[in-house]
């Protein structure tokens, strides 16, 4: 018997498909269901040689989105997550990013990993911490950053 409400998880997938390593479109047209993107809260694109994230129309309809892997990809810019203000995870670790942007609307953002880039400075993040933001870990190890005043503003982290 299939239930009428609507599946919120994906559990079990054939052993063909279970590992998508180098995905490079996802469409689902004629989908019956058009409200499902929006109800998803977790996306792992983890290592799928991503060079751009677009924010429309998928990452527009991702309203209820609270964490996203897009690590290990070749991401060069990353303001698209603007377009996601519920994340509170964000994983853009091991990409090429040289900038830090996109993250003012992001008030629910506690966990912001981006280890292992080319950033060189923190600048980005001085909006995003304290009164209004829930920023409480960083991981910024394996960068290029060399000068750092914008540490005043972040006190409180946990790195």
């Amino acid at each position: 018997m299939i239930s009428a409400r609507a599946p919120t998880e994906l559990s079990r997938v054939d052993a063909g498909i279970a590992h998508l390593s180098q995905i490079a479109h996802l469409l689902a047209p004629s989908n019956s269901n058009d409200a499902a993107p929006s109800l998803l809260r977790s996306l792992n694109l983890h290592g799928n040689r991503l060079v751009r994230l677009e924010p429309a129309p998928l990452l527009a309809r991702l309203a209820c989105l609270t964490a996203l892997d897009v690590s290990s990809n070749d991401l060069v810019d990353m303001a698209a997550v603007a377009a996601l203000p519920m994340l509170r995870v964000l994983n853009l670790a091991n990409n090429r990013l040289t900038t830090i942007q996109g993250l003012d609307a992001l008030v629910h953002l506690e966990k912001l990993v981006l280890a292992h880039n080319a950033i060189l400075s923190l600048v980005g993040l001085v909006h995003v911490h304290g009164a209004g933001y829930a920023l409480k870990s960083l991981d910024v190890r394996g960068n290029r950053i060399a000068d750092v005043p914008e540490l005043y503003y972040l006190s409180g982290l946990v790195w």
